[in-house]
């Protein structure tokens, strides 16, 4: 027989292994323990999430791995223009080309060849910058900054861009299958509220990512509950779902390789 510890009821408990139960599914059911039996379910569950947690780690780590590698609109450009772009838009005004000149320190012609590159960009009928990531423009997901209504193009943006625009968001967005409200407030550095608790994020990786709004941001939705989200599990066998705080975590390293572009004593994304 084999004697293991585990811990059960948080007291560690020292068994022999009698037997082992297995359902059609080879998931284990029950110990079968000298004087006593214990459910297995607790002790499995346990031992469950703990591998969840690291498998949905080393995914989120191979996706961040894979945007990396390909930078998608603007390539290098982003270094210095993505981050001053979010700030400049979070004070609920178009951004003007010398504006994003004037505060990048960029030759304005190189700002105006950059621009024309992202087919993505948002502009108005002057030419000015309404969105990139961030938007003037509605969309399902809100996103209150300093009591100003703007909008994010997809569920991650919401959660990436507190700690790059430095302030705390309140976000209200629809579940994509029930239209139940999912509201939270995120600050930099963590998610302060969720309601539902439940509520996941669906992220897929895309294969091109030369138009990231058309490839990537169009399928990353809130969803009330992982259950909520079946049918677009089904109807995206490449996507996945990750709770809310997962989620952020991911989108706090994406926006990593942005913290350090643009003036530092200002508030602004693109993955």
């Amino acid at each position: 027989m084999t004697d293991l510890v585990v811990i059960f009821e948080k007291k560690p408990v020292e068994m022999s292994i009698l037997k082992i139960y297995k359902s059609y599914d080879n998931t284990l059911e029950r110990f079968w323990i000298p004087r006593k039996t214990y459910s297995i379910k607790y002790i499995f569950l346990r031992i469950l999430q703990s591998n969840e947690e690291k498998v949905m780690k080393t995914e989120i780590q191979e996706l961040v791995t894979l945007f990396d590698q390909n930078k998608g609109e603007g390539g290098g450009s982003m270094k210095w223009l993505f981050r001053p772009l979010l700030q400049m838009l979070t004070k609920g005004e178009p951004v003007t080309v010398e504006d994003i000149a004037t505060t990048t320190g960029k030759p304005l012609d190189e700002v105006k060849d950059i621009l024309s590159t992202l087919s993505s960009v948002e502009l108005d009928e002057q030419g000015r910058v309404v969105g990139f990531g961030l938007t003037l423009i509605p969309t399902p997901h809100r996103f209150e900054v300093d009591e100003k209504q703007l909008y994010a193009w997809c569920a991650l943006d919401t959660l990436m861009f507190p700690e790059l625009i430095g302030h705390m968001v309140h976000i209200e967005s629809p579940c994509y299958s029930t239209g139940k409200p999912i509201r939270l407030t995120v600050e930099p550095d963590r998610v302060l509220s969720l309601e539902p608790t439940t509520a996941v994020v669906s992220i897929v990786t895309p294969d091109d990512t030369s138009s990231v709004r058309s490839s990537f941001c169009n399928e990353v939705h809130f969803f009330s509950t992982e259950s909520a989200a079946q049918n677009w599990l089904n109807q995206h066998p490449n996507g996945k779902v990750y709770p809310v705080k997962e989620a952020f975590e991911l989108g706090r390293l994406l926006g990593k390789r942005y913290e350090e572009s643009g003036p530092t004593n200002e508030s602004c994304c693109d993955i």
